[in-house]
């Protein structure tokens, strides 16, 4: 018989887009609030997803996007994308996520030049 398990276990299962409401929790940016947190998850192999990330926020009225690119190992349910800088290096990510099917919590820390940002992260696939 084929064998199943409730908990996935493969980049796979965790492969597409997803967009994120977000609650900032700590940081020194002032006036900067997040328009929107998309990431797209690529099956790189089973333990590995290659991570397409952009960050839209709005730092004094002016708005910004900003695009990284990760590799984020999963183990089980479990994400851990390491502080990773843009093309540029005019910045710096990182997201550490659990996912669970269609949604995912997840933190992540957005260093600029001048400041910092923390989020907690409320994601659904999309």
């Amino acid at each position: 018989p084929e064998c199943t398990s409730e908990d996935p276990d493969d980049a796979g299962d965790v492969a597409g887009r997803w967009e994120y409401t977000a609650t900032a929790t700590s940081g020194d940016c002032v006036d900067t609030t997040l328009s929107s947190y998309r990431i797209v998850f690529r099956s790189q192999d089973p333990e590995t997803l290659r991570t397409d990330l952009l960050v839209t926020y709005v730092a004094g009225g002016v708005e910004d996007t900003l695009s990284f690119e990760l590799m984020c190992p999963l183990t089980g349910v479990e994400l851990a994308c390491d502080r990773t800088p843009n093309a540029d290096a005019s910045a710096m990510v990182d997201f550490y996520g659990t996912y669970g099917g269609d949604t995912m919590t997840a933190t992540s820390t957005l260093e600029l030049a001048a400041c910092s940002i923390s989020w907690e992260l409320d994601g659904v696939r999309y």
